[in-house]
């Protein structure tokens, strides 16, 4: 099994010794569009993640102090199934790398 870290962060020395024992070019290619989208995507789904926190933060303030939460609920909803879709879409890349690192 393939270390996904180690191939993200030494890409070109990874795939120069794998190819040097006849691992498939196509699949290779394919390992790393893979690998490097799910990275893409787990970031935004953290970044999505931290905004949320934020803004839940933001509207306990508000209810506190009285203020109207209604335009930030929406902002928290719609982020809120931001982050379900990404979660989602990370979930099924990563199983997806998964079996092919199998």
């Amino acid at each position: 099994m393939l270390d996904i870290k180690l191939f993200l962060n030494h890409y070109e020395t990874t795939v120069e010794k794998l190819q040097r024992k006849k691992v498939d070019t196509l699949l290779l290619e394919k390992l790393s569009s893979l690998a490097f989208a799910t990275k893409k995507t787990r970031q935004e789904l953290e970044e999505a993640q931290s905004i949320q926190n934020e803004k839940s933060r933001l509207f306990g303030e508000y209810k506190r102090k009285g203020e109207d939460t209604t335009a930030l609920k929406v902002e928290v909803d719609a982020n809120k199934e931001k982050i379900a879709s990404l979660q989602m879409k990370t979930d099924s890349l990563a199983t997806e790398l998964d079996v092919l690192l199998l």
